[in-house]
């Protein structure tokens, strides 16, 4: 729930993450969905909580990559748990 709620109201800006969410993403290309990013054969929550942790944007980096969402520990926890729920069953 926690996570979900995080990525309601932070990632839905540029992410797809729940098929029932309130608006569209800004980006005329969006970064990938929350379920696609699930799907990598690579993705962990490791890999998550690294990328959230260490992946930001500044005004000089061009292309544009994602902001930083300042989240604390935990919530980068729930963040990965959330987008790793979207993973679809084997």
């Amino acid at each position: 729930g926690r996570g979900e709620g995080l990525a309601q109201m932070l990632c839905t800006a540029c992410h797809v993450v729940a098929p029932n969410q309130e608006f569209t993403p800004l980006l005329r290309t969006p970064p990938p969905s929350f379920e696609e990013i699930a799907k990598r054969p690579t993705t962990t929550q490791k890999s998550i909580i690294d990328f959230l942790k260490n992946t930001h944007w500044d005004e000089n980096t061009i292309p544009i990559t994602m902001p930083d969402p300042m989240l604390t520990a935990d919530q980068r926890i729930d963040l990965a748990r959330y987008i790793l729920s979207k993973r679809p069953p084997k």
